[in-house]
């Protein structure tokens, strides 16, 4: 949990049995912001051009319109905005999952990663559970 900087309408939690991070949604606009630029190491975003997640969702999560928001923020950026965010669509079928995420097509993906924001049920707030085995970032 020490990864997470910042929680929005999120209860953040590890989960022994899944063995990962269950986050469980308490509101409108959930998600949760990593930040790399605590880790006292810089990552150059040349270096890497994918995100992986490994995540899973229930099956009793009664929805099949799942969406995930990615932003993403380098050390020339202020702020997370629209710019910097790619949307992915979900499954929910209680097996794990990876999403990689390509970031060679993003202009601003360059300089030092900072953080990275998942909005882990973008759209669909009546969704509760969302489990995160992993968060990479892939080098070239």
């Amino acid at each position: 949990l020490d990864i997470l900087s910042y929680t929005s309408y999120t209860v953040a939690e590890f989960d022994g049995v899944q063995k990962a991070l269950k986050l469980m949604s308490e509101g409108k606009d959930p998600y949760v912001i990593i930040d790399y630029s605590a880790s006292g190491e810089s990552l150059s975003a040349d270096k890497y051009n994918t995100v992986r997640l490994e995540y899973m969702i229930p099956v009793s999560e009664n929805s099949n319109n799942y969406k995930l928001d990615l932003f993403f923020m380098t050390d020339d950026m202020k702020s997370f905005s629209g710019e910097a965010m790619i949307r992915q669509g979900l499954i929910a079928d209680g097996e794990y999952h990876v999403l990689d995420i390509s970031m060679s097509d993003r202009s601003l993906w360059a300089g030092i990663v900072k953080r990275l924001r998942i909005d882990y049920f973008a759209e669909n707030y009546d969704c509760k559970n969302f489990y995160l085995k992993s968060i990479t970032l892939v080098k070239k």
